[in-house]
């Protein structure tokens, strides 16, 4: 059984285009989803630009769903989609 909490590494920042991984970042094993993302975001994006790497919307997870993000997406003109993992039942 492989356990990893006190791991680094464990909830690393990824983004991909299609199926090809264009930026990733390690972050402590211990780590919130939402510690530093906006952070994570704005190297991810700056990496893009000086790669001349245009991207039109992008797409996040509940762990990003913070002012901070919101902000950076709209300043940069990116549409933000939001993934939520609440489910509705009837």
């Amino acid at each position: 059984m492989l356990i990893l909490k006190k791991a680094y590494g464990y909830c690393p920042g990824v983004a991909l285009i299609s199926n090809h991984i264009v930026y990733i970042e390690n972050r402590n094993g211990n780590s919130n989803p939402r510690t530093l993302q906006n952070q994570t975001i704005t190297r991810m994006f700056d990496l893009l630009d000086i790669h001349n790497i245009k991207i039109h919307a992008f797409r996040v997870d509940s762990g990003s769903y913070l002012y901070s993000v919101v902000h950076i997406a709209s300043k940069r003109g990116k549409i933000f989609l939001y993934k939520s993992s609440y489910e509705f039942r009837s």
